[in-house]
């Protein structure tokens, strides 16, 4: 699958260190219980990824894009949290993004709550930019991208349920909410760390 970026080595070195400190921690319960030592530390684990970054289409300029519903990836946060990182696949046409949260509304109606600097994309890498402070999110509000200049931003897939809506015009402001346009067939080209 030439040209399609996956994140296997994080999430298997993820998987490898999870497994390292549980098995320290077991250890030492099962070494400091029987000495009458209470062990009060909880195990760190590593936040949940939402949504997906694929090789992309080019999209035009000031368009706004959330994902609707999605059978295999999910872009809604589960619950109240905060976001650390986002992410997007950077194809052959990079282009200027922003990064967004977007609230759902009645209908294809969503409020905008969160809205990122605008990000020159580096091309053929999945570009990783930290949110400092991080983003804090409610339960269901949903990841998304805005288009500054042509770039890339969303991918076809083959289910009917992969839903992506969008809107054209000038840029959102916080707090507003905008009606969308929806797509059967597509994804959006986002992703972002949630703890």
């Amino acid at each position: 699958m030439a040209g399609v970026f996956w994140r296997k080595s994080a999430s298997n070195s993820w998987r490898k260190s999870f497994f390292c400190r549980a098995v320290q921690y077991s250890f030492a319960i099962a070494v400091l219980a029987p000495l009458g030592i209470e062990m009060t530390a909880t195990p760190s684990f590593a936040s949940t990824e939402l949504g997906q970054t694929q090789v992309s289409y080019e999209c035009a300029a000031s368009y706004d894009f959330v994902q609707v519903s999605s059978q295999s990836t999910n872009y809604a946060a589960p619950s109240a949290g905060r976001l650390t990182e986002w992410l997007i696949g950077g194809g052959l046409h990079p282009g200027k993004v922003q990064f967004e949260v977007w609230q759902p509304r009645k209908g294809s109606k969503y409020e905008l709550v969160y809205l990122g600097k605008v990000t020159l994309l580096k091309a053929n890498i999945v570009n990783k930019v930290k949110l400092s402070p991080s983003v804090q999110v409610k339960a269901k509000d949903v990841i998304g991208l805005r288009t500054v200049t042509e770039g890339d931003c969303s991918y076809q897939s083959d289910l009917s349920t992969d839903v992506l809506a969008h809107r054209q015009g000038t840029e959102p402001k916080v707090g507003t909410t905008y009606s969308f346009v929806e797509q059967i067939f597509f994804k959006a080209d986002v992703a972002a760390d949630f703890t």
